[in-house]
């Protein structure tokens, strides 16, 4: 069971660091399409590059992602010891 209050957006996480999705705050469009690039609940991502200002690079499933702040606001993660 996820402790709620740990969850963090996971805009908020510096680069090397792994995390858990556990929950969209986004609208149907844009979960949909998050959940066809691989990013669904429970998906294991790596922060690769957090820098201010400019998109964050995940690494999802041996796959590098780019996503803007905005949308990675929206996405409520689980830090993984």
């Amino acid at each position: 069971m996820v402790d709620e209050g740990s969850l963090r957006p996971l805009s908020s996480i510096q680069a090397g660091r792994e995390v858990q999705l556990e929950q969209f705050l986004c609208n149907g469009r844009v979960s949909l399409r998050l959940a066809e690039l691989g990013l669904n609940r429970s998906t294991k991502i790596t922060v690769l590059r957090s820098e201010p200002g400019q998109p964050l690079v995940l690494l999802v499933r041996e796959s590098r992602l780019a996503l803007d702040r905005r949308t990675a606001d929206q996405l409520l993660v689980q830090p993984l010891p």
